[in-house]
């Protein structure tokens, strides 16, 4: 679920499909197919979609495949733009809410920031993270086996997220030997992070919350709650201090919450299947206010929140009743 940064439309999103509805009056708009997207953002004007469908295979070998990225207009409901990127076995790709950079973390640990409209690298980061080290018992294996034997490393595992102007890009390796990076998307240029803000974000989770607003919360095992610390970015000043329930954070329609998904504390083991944590929660960053839900589908803006029902339905809410104001079923449309 995401509103419209003016809140005036709301995108549904599924496996094979995206719906644009509207929230007043509350009803589905029209659909977009799109199989296995990335998560579609609203551009900053509200008045087009941007996302990455799945990237089509082109040599199994070599890990060799193109991005589709795709602009939908919502007024006229048609596409008005598609292209098509050769990406070399990324495993982790990003889109800024703008739809004009891609980044995508290849598996030799390369960081890619890359011009969608052209297909240029805009910046490359070498031994951003490690590489991924296969061991095979054999000599000699099959390139079309692509379950190696032995991994080590995971570039792919990266938590990249871009401002919601489309300024700011900020990226952390899953790694124990990774730094932040992080890069000016107006100014084409890195940032140079202070030792402050590395070691804030470093063994935390971050999300941007609004232009040059960044939420670092704790992805850990145990309490209920963790501090989740707002700060101005890149200076790193410190704006506030909430508590929040652990978990992965992502940035809500409205700057003035950060989403939690899954949302509250994991299984003590670590080898237990987090999973099943289906919850989502909106956390107001002033007052640690919790709105939640028992799917992974939520988003928030003024007083309204929408999310998906047990049922599948989606409901249009007011924050702090129960009761939906209106609801959608998305397989009636």
């Amino acid at each position: 679920m995401r509103f419209s940064p003016d809140g005036q439309y709301i995108l549904a999103q599924e496996d094979f499909r995206i719906t644009v509805l509207t929230q007043r009056p509350f009803r589905a708009l029209f659909r977009i197919p799109a199989e296995g997207p990335s998560p579609a953002e609203f551009t900053p004007d509200s008045r087009q979609i941007v996302f990455v469908s799945s990237a089509a295979s082109l040599e199994l070998a070599s890990s060799t495949s193109l991005a589709q990225v795709e602009r939908w207009s919502i007024a006229d409901r048609t596409r008005i733009g598609f292209a098509e990127i050769r990406l070399h076995g990324c495993d982790s790709k990003g889109l800024s809410p703008d739809g004009l950079v891609l980044a995508c973390v290849d598996f030799d640990g390369t960081l890619r920031l890359l011009d969608v409209a052209s297909g240029e690298t805009i910046f490359e980061k070498k031994r951003f993270g490690k590489p991924i080290v296969l061991w095979v018992e054999d000599q000699w294996r099959d390139p079309l086996d692509l379950f190696p034997r032995h991994e080590l490393g995971d570039p792919g595992s990266a938590k990249i997220d871009f401002s919601p102007d489309g300024r700011f890009f900020l990226a952390l390796p899953y790694d124990a030997d990774g730094s932040a990076f992080a890069f000016d998307l107006t100014a084409r240029r890195p940032i140079a992070l202070s030792r402050h803000v590395r070691g804030l974000i470093m063994w935390h989770d971050f999300a941007f919350v609004a232009p040059g607003h960044l939420v670092i919360s704790q992805v850990r095992i145990g309490p209920s709650r963790v501090t989740a610390t707002l700060i101005a970015f890149p200076s790193g000043r410190v704006l506030s201090k909430t508590k929040i329930p652990p978990g992965p954070v992502f940035r809500a329609a409205d700057a003035r919450f950060v989403l939690v998904r899954p949302c509250g504390p994991f299984p003590r083991r670590l080898d237990s299947d987090w999973e099943h944590v289906k919850k989502t929660g909106a956390c107001e960053l002033r007052t640690g206010q919790l709105t939640l839900s028992r799917t992974p589908a939520l988003d928030v803006f003024g007083g309204h929140f929408v999310a998906e029902s047990a049922t599948g339905e989606i409901g249009l809410y007011e924050r702090g009743k129960p009761a939906a104001i209106a609801t959608v079923s998305l397989d009636a449309h």
